[in-house]
């Protein structure tokens, strides 16, 4: 790790680093040789070209295209710039005096050295939570993140960050890049508050032609850093597998994610604090400022536009307003959200794994095997990517034949948001049956209902009955393109660089389609006493190339419930697969208030969808799922 001089965000000067294709400055990368190559290719009027003579018009495209050739080449060889010059900033300590700090303190004192903990098991608790703690900022907030979308929750967390870094709260965010496309101009606009500093982890140079990035250095953009986490005054965490976007939270149409947080008070904090300032201050993520093009003049009059535009309309307050009312959002507000308290540890990868293999004792799966045990009667896992890998395939066979019941979680073909990883892990379900492994494979839960009220409720305060008038929130924008969130593009394949993500792609609240769920959630139960909750998915990506966080609580109370949940809710709302008489073939049980259903074609393929699977499940892949 680089340690550099501390310097002001405000009084940093613009850094200019000569490269072989010209200057990095501060503002962004500049090529004048790309430029002259521009200006060869793409002279200023098309007139200029017609009235070019053909003899002097050859030798001109030729020089061009020799230049456009040797820019190309030499794109290769221009990287992020370094050293970079930031501000080492670690979480602030002297924090006991602040309105969280005195709610927690009284919990806390009859229970040393353990940690309290309260599931977040609905999207808009979750996002009520989030929002609560950050009001109720009074010193430092921290934010982790591998998504943040420019939907209507994206852009109402940005709100409530921007409003505490007014009353003089510290905030620091952390993102990861790759999902950044396009929204440049907000995160240089966040930036620029003195209050507010963001970093990009393992950025991309090329901001507006990210496929120069990924062509030629991929070996470095394809390690992203996977963790999620949220710290308030150093008082209070929320970590586990939520990122920040409209699916997440239960207020997208299109999609939404059954995923799990933990809201954690006590020790634990200061562990997640301690994870965050390792990445936070590590020479794989760099200052906002140094990639990001500086802000314009009125960036903070579009971002208000931006917010006032999702306040106006009536779909979004329905959320929103429901949300601020939950329980969780009510107690928060009356500091008297119950906490089980136990003793956990937080598990994550090092920030080093972002540019390099780590050999396998460094890596969190490493550490999650060891805290984990070794199960003696049941082990539970919840993995919405789930490609175990001949490895964890025969661990998990070597459990089941020793007695031990194993049961699997993942998402069905219907429930899957990413088709190569559900094909990477079907190759391996014939295995797993006939080593005694169970496996469930979550429906998609449809909603239709609850959408029917919201356009009804939308409709009687706009006064437009007979119309439409729920709007898309994703399409809350910006004048300018760089700001549309419909001009982005998401990984719908998932082939690389992260683990989902792609179900925001569909449209937000109010597009008319019915809503169905897709799992979201990593967690690992082991004899009902310890749970892991995190962002960690049994999958090669996320082993081996993402950075990954989480926390294993010892705790049989919180540990029964995903037992309890095993044990009977999955039944009823996931496919059971099993093998067919002949011990060679599958079947997938669907069990209905009329009885059983049994499929012996996977539910929701097509002939084309299973021809695609099993071309995916042959191709050299899996180590990017």
């Amino acid at each position: 790790m680089t340690a550099f001089a501390s310097t002001s965000k405000a009084a940093r000067a613009p850094r200019v680093t000569t490269t072989l294709l010209g200057r990095v400055r501060s503002g962004g990368l500049q090529y004048p040789l790309l430029e002259k190559v521009r200006a060869g290719l793409f002279p200023a009027t098309r007139s200029t070209i017609r009235s070019a003579s053909p003899p002097s018009l050859t030798p001109r495209l030729c020089r061009c295209l020799s230049a456009a050739l040797l820019a190309l080449l030499l794109t290769a060889c221009a990287g992020l710039p370094s050293p970079v010059p930031r501000t080492l900033s670690t979480a602030l300590t002297n924090t006991g005096d602040t309105a969280i700090g005195r709610a927690v303190a009284p919990m806390a004192a009859p229970h040393p050295g353990l940690s309290g903990f309260h599931p977040l098991t609905e999207g808009p608790d979750a996002f009520a939570a989030r929002i609560a703690l950050v009001q109720a900022a009074q010193l430092s907030v921290d934010l982790q993140y591998f998504i943040w979308h420019h939907d209507t929750t994206g852009l109402m967390l940005w709100e409530a960050l921007w409003q505490a870094a007014e009353r003089g709260v510290r905030v620091r965010v952390l993102l990861d890049d790759h999902h950044t496309v396009g929204q440049d101009a907000l995160l240089a606009a966040m930036d620029a508050h003195p209050n507010i500093e963001l970093r990009l982890f393992n950025p991309y140079v090329h901001r507006g032609f990210r496929t120069a990035d990924l062509a030629l250095d991929f070996s470095r953009v394809n390690r992203r850093m996977h963790n999620k986490s949220l710290t308030i005054d150093n008082q209070a965490t929320i970590v586990g597998g939520r990122n920040v976007g409209d699916e997440y939270y239960g207020a997208n149409q299109g999609v939404a994610f059954q995923d799990l947080d933990m809201l954690g008070i006590g020790p634990v904090v200061k562990d997640v604090s301690s994870e965050f300032d390792l990445y936070w201050n590590h020479d794989v993520v760099y200052p906002a400022s140094t990639v990001l093009p500086p802000p314009a003049q009125d960036a903070m009059a579009r971002v208000r536009a931006a917010w006032s535009r999702v306040h106006a309309d009536p779909a979004a307050q329905i959320y929103i307003n429901a949300a601020r009312n939950t329980e969780v959002a009510r107690r928060i507000a009356a500091h008297d959200l119950p906490f089980e308290w136990a003793t956990a540890r937080v598990v994550y990868d090092s920030p080093e794994k972002g540019r390099r293999t780590l050999k396998r004792e460094e890596l969190l799966v490493a550490r999650l095997i060891e805290l984990m045990g070794d199960p003696r009667k049941e082990l539970d896992l919840v993995s919405p990517y789930f490609v175990p890998g001949k490895e964890s395939t025969e661990m998990l066979i070597g459990f089941a034949k020793r007695g031990v019941k194993v049961r699997v979680l993942t998402n069905s073909l219907l429930a899957t948001d990413v088709l190569p990883v559900h094909a990477g892990y079907s190759k391996y379900r014939l295995l797993l049956l006939q080593g005694g492994v169970q496996l469930y494979e979550l429906k998609p839960q449809y909603t239709a209902q609850r959408w029917d009220a919201a356009r009804a409720l939308a409709k009687k305060l706009r006064g437009q009955e007979g119309r439409e008038v729920l709007q898309d929130t994703t399409q809350v924008q910006f004048d300018d393109t760089d700001l549309d969130p419909a001009s982005r593009p998401r990984s719908s394949l998932g082939l690389g660089l992260g683990s989902g993500g792609s179900a925001g792609s569909g449209s937000s609240i109010g597009s008319g389609s019915i809503s169905a769920s897709s799992l979201h959630a990593k967690t690992f139960g082991t004899d009902r006493r310890l749970l892991f909750v995190g962002s960690f998915n049994l999958d090669p990506r996320s082993e081996q190339l993402n950075t990954e966080m989480g926390v294993v609580i010892d705790s049989a109370a919180i540990a029964e419930e995903m037992t309890s949940l095993m044990d009977d809710v999955v039944p009823e709302r996931a496919y059971e697969v099993r093998l067919q008489p002949d011990g060679r073939n599958l079947e997938w049980v669907e069990r209905l208030p009329q009885g059983e259903q049994i499929w012996r074609v996977e539910p929701g393929s097509t002939a084309g969808k299973r021809l695609l699977m099993n071309v995916l499940q042959v191709l050299p892949i899996e180590w990017l799922l």
